[in-house]
């Protein structure tokens, strides 16, 4: 179907049954602009980390980049067991090592740095109080 080809197009007839394969997913999680489960299609068999990253409009702007993980499954381990793969995100976007390939089932984990959260929310604080401060004045004037 994918390929427009007709003569794959197979006629159905009552009792005859169709099995479609369940979809083979990755996960992106944390502090990224849009986490969710992604589809590895047959265009994204070779679905990589930054190519993941980019799927899900990048890195926030509170992302601790270098706590970037990929969650596995541990073949040899019980089903719920995964192994912890580091990504070094500063190296694999200047292109000093590989890009990691991405399998079905993995979880590409952004943490969210907690100092540089904190420092927005400080100066976003700061302004806002600033801004209060100076409506409060021409109010006053």
């Amino acid at each position: 179907m994918e390929t427009g080809d007709d003569t794959t197009n197979i006629l159905l007839y009552p009792g005859d049954r169709v099995t479609i394969p369940r979809a083979q997913l990755i996960y992106i999680l944390g502090a990224v602009n849009h986490p969710g489960g992604y589809v590895l299609d047959e265009s994204r068999q070779r679905l990589t980390v930054l190519k993941a990253l980019a799927l899900a409009g990048d890195v926030t702007n509170v992302a601790k980049r270098k706590g970037i993980t990929i969650l596995r499954r541990d073949p040899t381990g019980p089903e719920e067991k995964r192994l912890e793969i580091p990504i070094n995100y500063k190296a694999m976007v200047t292109g000093e090592i590989a890009d990691v390939r991405l399998k079905p089932d993995d979880i590409l984990f952004v943490p969210e740095s907690g100092r540089i959260k904190a420092m927005r929310t400080t100066v976003a604080s700061a302004v806002s109080i600033a801004t209060m401060g100076g409506t409060t004045l021409m109010i006053y004037h």
